[in-house]
């Protein structure tokens, strides 16, 4: 049993903080810098929309107020079956603003098949994707672009902030800032491994019109494709987008399994990025990806011998590991059950994310995958 103590012990380790630390000194001694000028190609902002009446005009108008060139922006909507009253707000904005374009399907097909819908009507040579729940900073617009004047760049990630509702946002937010720190050593040494897709930009001639059927994550599917094709996928955190929180614990759960198990599923069909020493992004994608998965297995063993040990081994190490258990559990039951103390939240949301894993697994191993989405009342 003490066997599965200490490899439970080294596989969670590496995986939360060992991982972190090397990359930060990989990233050190293996820098690839980026050749960021400031240029302005047109560009076509692309919006995947799902019954969005109450978000839709707003997120327009926060792109139109970038401080972009004007005429160098465009921005499609792409209306997948919408039943309220999006579409006829698009097409007014629309009469009123040659930028603004309505692309729309009367039959709901899912996020993936309205992205691939829209991207053949697009004029410009670089395509954003955002969401309808999303707002840009004043100046997002030209942080994704400066990357593009390499020409060995293919993707730009924006940076995701997280707003909003204070028993939900400190988690979630300290959740962002640890993906964008990686995401940050990552680009350094070639790529970021994936983009939100709050905010992310791609070479027109690099989309990859994913298979609507499969389920994937788009976001992360379009974006890691890109590596695919020989180019980079590099990390802009001066390309901000904010969004909320989600308005509760349950939806965001929900979220996070369709993403997670849509996220394998672009894993498998890229899987040969995963390729040692023949991929340049081989060993991120193994340590922040693939080994994610492993954690809740990790943890049961930790859990299991570090109670087995307590009480038939003399070591008092073990009765300190199982008493952090205790410890852990209990704070994440206070939460629970109300307690408003930070330390209780990320307790609670360290489980909530590792069975998010665990579910998505078992989502991804059955088949089943979504293809639509469903609007989290952010």
């Amino acid at each position: 049993m003490q066997w599965v103590f200490w490899i439970s012990v080294g596989g969670l380790l590496y995986v939360y903080f060992g991982y972190p630390a090397i990359l930060w000194l990989v990233s050190k001694i293996k820098f690839r810098p980026i050749n960021r000028k400031s240029i302005t190609s047109p560009i076509t902002i692309i919006i995947p929309a799902y019954n969005e009446e109450e978000e839709i005009e707003k997120r327009i108008q926060n792109i139109l107020d970038s401080n972009y060139p004007e005429e160098k922006i465009e921005i499609l909507v792409s209306s997948d079956g919408s039943t309220d009253r999006t579409d006829q707000i698009v097409e007014k904005i629309a009469s009123k603003d040659g930028r603004v374009r309505l692309i729309r399907s009367s039959v709901r097909e899912g996020k993936t098949a309205a992205l691939n819908r829209a991207v053949p009507y697009a004029n410009g040579e670089i395509l954003v994707f955002t969401d309808a729940n999303t707002q840009f900073e004043p100046s997002a617009l030209r942080h994704i672009t400066r990357a593009f004047a390499d020409q060995k760049v293919g993707c730009v990630a924006g940076r995701k902030v997280i707003y909003g509702r204070e028993n939900n946002k400190e988690a979630e937010g300290l959740y962002w800032k640890y993906e964008n720190f990686l995401k940050t050593r990552e680009s350094c040494i070639h790529s970021c491994i994936g983009a939100d897709g709050s905010i992310y930009g791609i070479r027109k001639e690099l989309y990859c019109f994913p298979d609507a059927r499969r389920g994937y994550a788009d976001d992360g599917m379009i974006s890691m494709a890109v590596i695919a094709q020989g180019y980079r996928l590099v990390y802009e955190p001066g390309a901000q987008a904010y969004e909320t929180t989600s308005s509760s614990f349950w939806r965001e759960y929900r979220r996070k399994i369709r993403t997670l198990s849509g996220g394998l599923e672009w894993m498998v069909t890229l899987r040969k990025l995963f390729a040692p020493f023949k991929s340049p992004v081989w060993w991120q994608l193994w340590s922040h990806k693939l080994l994610r998965f492993t954690i809740p297995f990790f943890l049961v063993g930790f859990i299991a011998s570090s109670a087995f040990l307590s009480f038939s081994h003399a070591s008092i190490l073990y009765r300190i590991a199982f008493g952090l258990v205790i410890l852990l559990y209990t704070l994440g039951i206070g939460a629970i059950l109300g307690c408003p103390h930070k330390v209780c939240r990320l307790a609670f949301y360290l489980g909530y994310m590792n069975f998010a894993f665990l579910s998505a697994l078992l989502r991804f191993l059955t088949r089943r995958s979504e293809t639509t989405w469903e609007k989290l009342g952010r």
